[in-house]
């Protein structure tokens, strides 16, 4: 076993990352393109963070990888405490330990012990969206929990996703009546009124300058609508630029537009690994004379349809219950989470569940801040809509709050399975 702290270590391990997980069930979150740069932009140079990579070898070959790092925290300025998570542990979808396909009962227990050695290394282990096509995620919890560590095994999201078959019409057939005709209906009706343009983007020449428009686009309506926007640091641009590159470079990158007279009018940053077509984000502008017209859910089919082209056998529309996603025949496939805590520290429990309350409400208030914002530029700050505004979002907040003082680890936002087939919650814009 080697234990790698440092990105000399970390770039070393590329050739025998990439051998393993050809032999694991992972997700191209997983991969070391968008481990490593994930570090690069955001462990690397953060004193708060330390790498800590567990490398499995069986007779000199790596057999697998747990790619953690411990993030040292403090609630308020005061109360410290060390929480062991996974790398790129936020913008990825789907996180895992890599352990090979059979391997994987005796790869967790391996870690586990390893870990529960490492008395002092941490105090909270939070893993999250623990990919359901990998076993891996029950074997460590159970090991985990053999060696007195306390916790839970918890669902933390839900992924949508839609099985694609030979052809598009074969895949269309198997939708309900009523989506496969509004499928095509916003199809012929964007086309009707407007010279319409699709562009894929895969070319590695091209990755850079793309994902900055995309960024642009999907940044101005976030942003108009009252929300941040997920590339509202910098930095966050400048990993996804670096990333976009790397996988158009390995044949992964699936960057669609849809423009409307000329004029871009949706995107789609997508991802082609394995059998599956992975859609990341979305972007659309801001234009009223397109906006009824669907443009988002239109390019959505498109892509869909190339994929089936390129032989993919899954649309992964990946986190969110968004609406559209079921009406493309998408299924829920849950995230998990594990939230451990080490039997060696002093109330660990305590202490993490105060700075997950403290910044939940630190980032609940820089949102509702912007939303008011929003209200009060379209209708005037003394206007009876911001009157409703406020009240209509005290009692939301007042609902999330109690939830989530009943359990801060886990999200407020998951709707029960009628909810998520019936109102599915605008995480991602999709009109």
């Amino acid at each position: 076993m080697d234990i790698v702290t440092d990105s000399r270590g970390f770039d070393a391990l590329e050739g025998e990352w990439n051998t393993l997980l050809d032999r694991c069930d992972a997700s191209v979150y997983q991969t070391f393109e968008w481990q490593r740069t994930w570090w690069k932009h955001f462990g690397e140079g953060n004193s708060d963070a330390t790498l800590h990579l567990i490398v499995l070898r069986r007779d000199g070959e790596v057999c697998g990888i747990a790619p953690f790092f411990v993030e040292r925290v403090r609630t308020l300025g005061v109360l410290g405490h060390r929480r062991l998570l996974f790398l790129a542990q936020g913008p990825s979808d789907y996180l895992n330990v890599l352990f090979p396909r059979g391997e994987e009962e005796e790869c967790a227990e391996r870690v586990a012990s390893y870990l529960a050695e490492a008395k002092h290394l941490f105090d909270v282990m939070h893993l999250e969206d623990l990919t359901d096509r990998s076993v891996s995620h029950t074997h460590l919890y159970n090991a985990l929990k053999r060696r007195q560590f306390r916790g839970e095994h918890f669902i933390n999201e839900y992924c949508p996703r839609t099985t694609l078959l030979g052809t598009w019409e074969e895949t269309l057939a198997t939708f309900k009546i009523d989506n496969r005709r509004e499928i095509r209906r916003r199809a012929r009706n964007i086309e009707k009124n407007f010279a319409v343009e699709y562009e894929v983007v895969t070319d590695e020449s091209e990755a850079a300058p793309k994902i900055d428009e995309f960024i642009a686009l999907h940044q101005s309506k976030w942003q108009n609508d009252g929300h941040s926007g997920v590339f509202a640091e910098s930095q966050t641009g400048r990993f996804h630029r670096e990333v976009a590159t790397l996988f158009a470079r390995r044949g992964w990158l699936f960057l669609a537009f849809l423009r409307a007279n000329g004029t871009l009018a949706a995107s789609l940053y997508c991802f082609l690994f394995r059998d599956d077509l992975a859609v990341y984000l979305t972007g659309n502008a801001n234009r009223s004379d397109v906006f009824k017209f669907s443009p988002g859910r239109v390019l959505t089919a498109f892509c869909m349809e190339e994929a089936v082209k390129r032989g993919k056998k899954v649309c992964d529309f990946m986190r969110g219950t968004e609406q559209y996603k079921y009406e493309l025949d998408a299924k829920d496939i849950p995230n998990w989470a594990i939230l451990m805590y080490n039997p060696h520290s002093v109330r660990p429990e305590l202490r993490y569940k105060l700075d997950l309350l403290v910044r939940s409400l630190q980032r609940r208030s820089a949102r509702e801040w912007l939303l008011f914002k929003v209200v009060a530029r379209e209708h005037g700050i003394f206007s009876k809509e911001i009157v409703q505004h406020v009240k209509t979002r005290f009692r939301q907040n007042v609902a999330d709050g109690m939830l989530k003082a009943k359990d801060p680890a886990r999200a407020t936002h998951l709707p029960t399975a009628d909810k998520r087939q019936a109102n599915g919650q605008q995480k991602k814009s999709d009109s």
